[in-house]
């Protein structure tokens, strides 16, 4: 079954005005975004630790991010930072039109991305980092299974950003996209972070029907991965309210569904190992 609704015989004109309407519509229906958590070390998705802590994904799209928070960062927090910024490019960042406290009109020259600005006094107050837009590796095995599987968003700390780029380059020198490779991803234990992100080409995707649907989720998943942070409720409010606010933006399940079999779907998808070959 193609994935294409497109009639066809529609003039350039109508094609035009549909495609104009259809952007229209996109900007006023912002997408949400359902991320993994490396809390302790531990990879999950839906409240459920992947196996061996790694999964064979996909990475569709990946985005820039600078982050500050008011108060020492914490994972095991909720709270939203106060500045953020996003990029596609890295290029030209300036604080998100939904930023609770915009420091400073744009990121460059921002006292708090000069080293040193950190609570530590080591590193940047603002942490550069990297958010990503993954699909199981399964998405691979059709168009139809690539643009029906669902996404998972991942963050990327700065002290693992360089094995993102390193990765990134790697296979840009054999010509190839991250969206046109499979690779896995791997939570490993590291001395100076407690653990690091790693990525390791395992195959690339030659199938032209399942590059053409990953193209059409490139563009989608970089608007999935521009997803706003939810704003922090005031410190006077009552602390129940600010947790559920906080719940609709990570995705963060009842303890409840966790248990229930439905729930084991995503992990499967993602925790899913297709026979490993290397470029």
């Amino acid at each position: 079954m193609s994935n294409d609704i497109a009639a066809p015989g529609l003039s350039r004109e109508w094609m035009d005005r549909l495609a104009d309407a259809a952007k229209e519509q996109a900007s006023t229906e912002k997408p949400t975004g359902n991320f993994f958590s490396t809390k302790s070390g531990v990879l999950s998705w839906n409240g459920m630790a992947l196996p061996n802590n790694k999964m064979e994904v996909i990475a569709v799209a990946a985005l820039h991010e600078n982050v500050f928070y008011a108060q020492k960062f914490s994972a095991a927090s909720a709270a939203s930072p106060v500045c953020y910024a996003y990029s596609l490019t890295g290029n030209d960042m300036e604080p998100h039109i939904e930023a609770e406290k915009p420091q400073t009109p744009k990121c460059k020259g921002c006292p708090h991305l000069k080293w040193g600005s950190a609570d530590n006094g080591i590193g940047k107050a603002c942490r550069e980092v990297r958010r990503l837009s993954l699909l199981p590796a399964s998405a691979a095995a059709s168009a139809d299974a690539a643009m029906a599987a669902t996404s998972g968003l991942l963050r990327v700390p700065i002290t693992s950003v360089k094995n993102w780029v390193g990765y990134v380059n790697k296979l840009a020198a054999q010509q190839v996209p991250t969206f046109a490779a499979i690779v896995e991803v791997a939570l490993v234990p590291d001395a100076k972070s407690m653990f690091a992100i790693t990525f390791t080409p395992v195959r690339q995707i030659t199938d032209t029907g399942v590059l053409g649907a990953l193209v059409q989720r490139v563009e989608l998943e970089k608007s999935a991965l521009q997803v706003p942070y939810a704003r922090r409720i005031d410190q006077t409010n009552a602390a129940a309210p600010q947790t559920a606010a906080a719940a609709p933006l990570f995705r963060a399940p009842p303890v409840q569904p966790v248990q229930q079999p439905q729930q084991a779907a995503p992990a499967a998808a993602f925790g899913a190992t297709p026979p490993p070959a290397k470029f």
